[in-house]
């Protein structure tokens, strides 16, 4: 699953350039801004607060999700059009040089020297993610059995000086075929199948829900790269599926959550996914190695619903980092969801990331539920330079 997954998030970056990451949680929870601790529905709940697979819904029905599929990005700095854009000037100055122009050769090499000194360190965040589940309510507790798998790449470009040294010196047109400076693509394909149970229990008067994800994890880590004079998005896809740019570790881990009615109109949550922290290291390519990490990540949540509106907010409380080479992010998050009789649901939302690292992102979405027996639930994000999209599909009977 990682595999054709990691492909398709990988194609989509060129042309995706969008919001802040998020945990993914379902259409309806990006929607509204990646929320949910206080507010998912049972059938994506186990992805984000185990608890709310029973919480406020112990008398409804089966559900199943056939699937939730998302393909999210951020390129903040352009660097897939600065790439481009220094590929041509150095066929330019290739050309030039071939033809023994050196007026327009002299004349091109500070151009391509700025354009190549430009995309250093800039970067490309993509996640792409898929997860199917099932929930089954029983008396005195509730079961979920789901599955999930999501690709988390981080696309760098480094510089190397002796580049600029080479393009201002050569004379011969084949020295700026290759390069030395890279686009290096670092990369976790994660694969989790968890058991989630959850039950209430009594405590200072009212009922308190608890819920326990055990979940199976698969780490398929990718460190690939490529010179930044030859690098081809089309390309990318055949490259990954060669074994030297990958390794495969298996893991455990645990994801816990509560909820609680403060009163009738106003939920609140909090929930730890990944409990046990762990860290896995790509193989060196290039002479460079990175290390993704898995942290846990402690989220509050509060919600509010009355007569089909709900507003809702999610802080994470903790700083946490995916790769050890990028800067820690922390999430606020709030959404709004307006429920049309049943029938429509109307969502917006907003995702802030305290740390200033990623783009902060606009959400938008649109649930039909005719007879709240079928549920598509559509999402689409925007952010500065780009934009995501996502769709699910569920069943409750």
């Amino acid at each position: 699953m990682n595999h054709k997954l990691f492909a398709a998030a990988c194609l989509a970056a060129p042309c995706l350039a969008s919001p802040a990451l998020a945990q993914t949680s379902g259409a309806r929870n990006q929607a509204m801004g990646g929320t949910g601790v206080a507010s998912s529905r049972p059938e994506v709940a186990a992805f984000i607060n185990p608890a709310m697979i029973r919480h406020g819904s112990k008398d409804a029905g089966i559900s199943i999700v056939l699937p939730f599929v998302g393909v999210i990005a951020a390129d903040p700095d352009e660097l897939v059009d600065g790439i481009d854009e220094l590929q041509d000037s150095i066929e330019a100055l290739q050309a030039a040089i071939d033809a023994a122009d050196v007026p327009g050769a002299n004349a091109l090499r500070p151009v391509v020297t700025e354009q190549l000194t430009a995309v250093d360190q800039d970067a490309i965040d993509v996640l792409g993610s898929a997860g199917v589940g099932v929930v089954v309510p029983l008396d005195g507790f509730t079961v979920a059995l789901s599955a999930r798998s999501f690709v988390d790449l981080r696309a760098i470009a480094f510089v190397d000086p002796n580049d600029v040294t080479l393009i201002n010196s050569t004379n011969t047109s084949a020295d700026l075929d290759d390069l030395e400076s890279a686009a290096v693509a670092a990369a976790a394909g994660v694969t989790e199948f968890g058991v989630t149970l959850a039950t209430g229990i009594e405590a200072f008067g009212r009922e308190i829900t608890i819920g326990i994800t055990p979940k199976a994890q698969t780490v398929e880590t990718y460190n690939y790269a490529v010179s930044v004079s030859s690098f081809d998005e089309d390309d990318v896809e055949d490259e990954f599926d060669d074994d030297q740019f990958r390794d495969r570790q298996s893991g455990f881990n645990v994801d816990v959550g509560a909820a609680i009615d403060l009163t009738p109109r106003v939920t609140a949550g909090i929930s730890i996914q990944n409990l046990i922290s762990d860290s896995y290291d790509t193989v060196i390519t290039d002479g460079r190695q990175f290390e993704y990490r898995v942290e846990p990540r402690p989220t509050a949540g509060v919600a509010y619903s009355d007569d089909g509106l709900t507003l809702t907010g999610d802080l994470e409380l903790l700083a946490t980092s995916r790769f050890e080479e990028v800067d820690d992010s922390q999430f606020a998050r709030v959404g709004a969801e307006y429920d049309l009789a049943g029938w429509v649901q109307v969502r917006a939302g907003y995702a802030l990331d305290i740390e200033d690292t990623q783009e902060d992102v606009l959400s938008a979405g649109l649930g039909l539920s005719p007879f709240e027996t079928v549920r598509i639930d559509l999402v689409g994000q925007y952010a500065d330079n780009g934009y995501g999209a996502g769709v699910q599909i569920a069943l409750t009977f």
